[in-house]
Order: structure tokens, then C-alpha cells, then sequence
């Protein structure tokens, strides 16, 4: 469903920068002039079609090499999720491990001082 919305939008962007008709002005200045002309606006044209292409090509870059929403310009996220979750997974091992030797020590001090050394 969402990739037949962006193909529908990115169909009406290239439909609207490829075949919309340039401003037409009554008393034409420097500029309005410029951006009457037919070559300005296929180069205009040309430039929009080139950054849509470029965006389209870099997310797909950067999905293949799993640098995508990990690296973006200048900034770049320190751990990726594949290491995250390594680190989660021996956090809960340790966590485990700490977990048997707390239950461990509570059994020697029961077993050494009795039950009611814990109600102090």
C-alpha cells in the first residue's frame, strides 16, 4: 500500500516537473522573463529529475550496505542494531549470572544464620 502511494506521488512530481506549462507574465521583467523561457525550464526541469534520481539511488545505496538511518551526512550513530543487540544479549547473560550468584549468597546466609536473620 505505501509503495503505491510513493509510486502515485513521485508519478504526479515528475508528471507536474516534466509537463506544467511555465508562468506566463503580462510585463515581463529580467527574471519572469528568464523563467519564461523553454530551455531555463527543461534545465529546471532536468535539475528535479536529477535529485529525485539521486535520492531514489542513495536510500537504495545505503540499504544494501545497512548504512540506512545509521549514517547521514557528517552524523553517524556510534552502534548499529546488530551490535545493540549483541550487547543485550550478554547484558541478560550477565544479568543471569548475577541473578544466581545473589540467589547463591542469600542460600549461604540462610543456611548459616537461619531464617530469622533476615527479618532484622
Amino acid at each position: 500500500m505505501a509503495a503505491v502511494l510513493l509510486l502515485g506521488a513521485g508519478g504526479g512530481v515528475i508528471y507536474l516537473a516534466w509537463f506544467a506549462s511555465p508562468p506566463a507574465f503580462d510585463h515581463p521583467d529580467f527574471w519572469e522573463a528568464l523563467l519564461e523561457a523553454n530551455p531555463v525550464m527543461g534545465f529546471v526541469r532536468l535539475a528535479i529529475m536529477a535529485g529525485a534520481l539521486y535520492a531514489v539511488v542513495s536510500v537504495v545505496a545505503l540499504t544494501s550496505r545497512r548504512q540506512w538511518l545509521s549514517r547521514a551526512g557528517p552524523f553517524q550513530v556510534e552502534d548499529t542494531v546488530e551490535k545493540l543487540s549483541a550487547k543485550v544479549v550478554g547484558l541478560r547473560a550477565h544479568l543471569e549470572e548475577l541473578e544466581r550468584t545473589i540467589s547463591d549468597l542469600r542460600a549461604e546466609h540462610l543456611r548459616r544464620h537461619g531464617p530469622d536473620a533476615t527479618k532484622r
